[in-house]
């Protein structure tokens, strides 16, 4: 199952989501028999955790009491066999619903575990993760919130492998965006080949 994580807060608007759906699009092409499941984030369905629902995840966690529907979208998470993550670059990171998203994902018991003998064990089956963004400007060195991603996911959650694949200086005056766009599809395309093994 591939699972698509939709931060593209603009939804139609949104040029992160423009090349999520060209990767999608191959992506069935190359894997028709493969599941595709989608989060969309622009509803704001996963809040912040606030101390009571914190207090109740750790009861409940605490009671190994994993039924509440609390916890569907870290079972959905570590479930995937491919995740791609779809996230503009907004103020050197991603907007604020994936990181409420991720929140809500890292759940003792799930998506990883951690004792005296193993120390900190990811529970997540996908040994890969594509994230997609976007910027108007240059991103100058590198993309803070795929840098995140990338940390988090490797130590915490047990997913093995990460790539990157940005469009910047989309808002840059003079900027050629439709071959910049054009570019990032034909790359992400080879991906989609790659991932279906038909490259």
């Amino acid at each position: 199952m591939l699972l698509f994580i939709d931060s593209c807060i603009r939804e139609k608007a949104s040029r992160t989501k423009e090349l999520c759906e060209i990767f999608l699009a191959a992506y069935a092409g190359c894997c028709p028999a493969e599941r595709i499941e989608t989060v969309g984030l622009s509803a704001g369905q996963f809040s912040c955790m606030g101390n009571s629902e914190i207090m109740e995840r750790e009861a409940l966690v605490a009671g190994q009491d994993l039924s509440h529907p609390m916890f569907d979208a870290a079972k959905q998470f570590a479930a995937a066999d491919t995740i791609l993550i779809g996230a503009p670059y907004w103020d050197f990171s991603f907007p604020a619903a994936l990181k409420c998203y991720i929140e809500n994902v890292c759940v003792k018991g799930i998506t990883f575990r951690y004792n005296d003998l193993e120390g900190l064990v990811g529970l997540c089956r996908a040994n890969r993760l594509l994230y997609i963004s976007t910027a108007g400007g240059k991103i100058e060195g590198a993309n803070s919130g795929f840098e995140y991603i990338k940390e988090l996911g490797g130590a915490l959650l047990g997913v093995s492998g990460f790539e990157y694949v940005a469009a910047e200086e989309l808002d840059i005056v003079g900027a050629d965006v439709s071959a910049i766009m054009e570019g990032k599809k034909a790359e992400l395309l080879k991906i989609a080949e790659r991932y279906g093994g038909k490259a």
